[in-house]
């Protein structure tokens, strides 16, 4: 077992197969494909079922991989995590500012500090937005906007965000996470 310790902000890499619980008092967006394959070897007393043989026969026992650190990529990007499944990247966007994120494929967005207009949409802390095919205008908000976007891999966009003069129209299905009872 290895414990970390994490710091707001903070992105860790948990490949499926590993054995990993969160500490309480944590807040977190969790990437993954839909696959309803979770076994749980310990629920902290809740009424849920445990999976305990399933769970060691898919556990990855060998020792976690090093994690890259965030790597800065201009114009207000970092790179949290670059996978074969998806990639993920953090976006900083100052107040009075405008910007066009292009999602080439689907792209969900996830707003942890600061606020936005996103295509039209008054978007907050803890809100996803889910993004298809699309070009969209971004205002930030008067404390500037952070996000996560996440969209799948294995290759990084090269143009995610750019500044832009120009709103564009577009249609964003967005979702509050607090709304389904979920942690942002």
């Amino acid at each position: 077992v290895a414990w970390r310790g994490v710091q707001a902000g903070d992105v860790i890499s948990v490949p499926a197969g590993t054995i990993h619980a969160l500490g309480a008092g944590l807040v977190v967006a969790e990437v993954q494909q839909n696959s309803h394959a979770t076994f749980r070897l310990f629920d902290y007393g809740r009424p849920r079922p445990l999976h305990i043989e399933d769970g060691v026969a898919a556990a990855d026992a060998g020792p976690a991989r090093a994690q890259e650190a965030p790597s800065a990529l201009g114009a207000g990007r970092t790179l949290v995590e670059a996978n074969r499944h998806f990639i993920a990247e953090r976006i900083e966007l100052p107040a009075a500012s405008s910007w066009q994120l292009s999602a080439r494929q689907e792209s969900w967005l996830l707003v942890v500090r600061g606020s936005a207009t996103i295509a039209g949409h008054d978007a907050m802390i803890g809100e996803a937005l889910f993004i298809e095919a699309d070009s969209i205008a971004i205002a930030p908000g008067p404390d500037g906007l952070t996000a996560l976007v996440a969209y799948p891999g294995p290759v990084q966009r090269d143009l995610l965000v750019q500044a832009s003069a120009v709103p564009m129209r577009a249609t964003v299905a967005a979702a509050s996470l607090q709304q389904q009872g979920q942690a942002a």
